[in-house]
């Protein structure tokens, strides 16, 4: 029984239930047993709920802002990824920034600077799959622009001469910082040179310490020699009984020659054995096909004799059959000749027993008779 072809399916199915899926086929037993397991990754195609979102603004009416134009371009996130590209300006001097929370992309392009007309947008294009049988979602959309004003140049320059006084007043305050910050360096180095006479003296105790437990542990060693000596004292003597057996060795290795030399005349006289029976089999098979034959005549005999005994019985059954049945015609005229006897003996009862009732009759007259005398 094959259990190969099996499918299960998600109805209704939604972005988030894209993930990975186990699928196992069970037999309902009392063991539970696992026939097949499978592992499939579930990819949900979907498109953004919402367009591609853009913004323009023209600032160069406005004197305050240092940008002449903006461009801000969002959509929502989709699967596969919708990248955002910024079609840049070509004679323009821009800065562009991209933002993803996870729930929507963001691009936003500030242009500073522009010496010419020029166009600016973006381009949203959905990321394909290799399996993906249908287009992903595109969308664009792309502003003119005008070369900018001299005026806001010179504004843009006031702007920037009023930024770097901004950053040289900041760059002193944050030289006053540093010096501040290298006092406390200073106050941190004298802290840790004296946290460090202490040590040395703390680690030079510990070192006076640690050298006495090396004195322990030299003399630990020289005991560990002298050990040593005596067990190398033992190796000698092993080794004196290692030679020892080695010429125990040689004597039973010449012992096991001899033995395989009287185990070579031990197997020559056993393959003469093996001869011996090889006849002597052979002769018992003889006398066994001459005993089978000799059973086989006696099987013949004793089924002749058969034969003849089932004859003579037969003979012997229709001789008992024949005294049966005369015997038979006897016992029926017997039975009859009884039967007679009966009927005349059940006549003569019935003629004493009408005698019988007339002497009653009789007696009873006279009782009678009697009794009437007697009055």
């Amino acid at each position: 029984m094959y259990f190969y072809d099996f499918a299960f399916g998600i109805l209704g199915l939604q972005p988030e239930d894209a993930g990975t899926y186990r699928v196992s086929l069970i037999e309902l037993s009392y063991d539970n047993v696992h026939l097949l397991h499978h592992t499939y990754r579930l990819v949900t195609i979907y498109q953004p709920s919402a367009p591609l979102l853009c913004e323009f603004q023209d600032l160069t009416s406005v004197l305050d802002d240092r940008n002449d134009y903006k461009l801000t371009c969002s959509i929502r996130n989709a699967y596969p990824v919708i990248d955002i590209k910024v079609i840049e300006p070509n004679e323009c001097t821009f800065e562009s920034h991209y933002y993803d929370d996870g729930i929507h992309s963001e691009v936003t392009v500030s242009i500073t600077y522009c010496e010419g007309n020029s166009t600016v947008g973006c381009v949203a294009i959905q990321r394909q799959l290799e399996f993906m049988s249908i287009n992903g979602y595109s969308d664009s959309c792309f502003w003119e622009m005008t070369k900018s004003n001299p005026d806001k140049t010179e504004y843009d320059l006031q702007n920037s001469l009023r930024f770097k006084d901004k950053l040289q007043a900041e760059k002193s305050f944050l030289e006053s910082k540093v010096k501040i910050l290298e006092e406390k360096l200073r106050s941190q180095r004298q802290f840790f040179c004296e946290q460090e006479e202490t040590l040395r003296k703390q680690w030079g105790e510990m070192l006076l310490i640690k050298e006495r437990d090396c004195e322990r542990y030299k003399k630990e060693v020289e005991n560990m020699a002298t050990t040593l000596n005596k067990s190398n004292s033992i190796v000698y003597k092993l080794t004196a009984e290692l030679s020892n057996a080695k010429k125990e060795l040689t004597s039973l290795r010449n012992n096991n020659l001899s033995q395989k030399k009287t185990m070579k005349v031990l197997e020559k006289s056993l393959k003469k054995v093996k001869q011996n029976f090889t006849t002597i089999n052979a002769e018992h098979e003889a006398n066994i096909q001459y005993l089978e034959s000799d059973v086989k005549t006696m099987e013949e005999k004793f089924i002749l004799e058969r034969k003849i005994h089932s004859e003579e019985a037969k003979v012997i059954g229709e001789i008992h059959e024949e005294e049966m049945t005369c015997m038979k015609g006897r016992m029926d005229s017997q039975i009859v000749a009884k039967d007679e006897l009966i009927q005349s003996l059940q006549s003569g009862m019935k003629s004493l027993e009408d005698k019988l009732k007339e002497q009653r009759l009789f007696h009873q007259d006279e009782v009678k008779a009697l009794k009437e005398n007697t009055r």
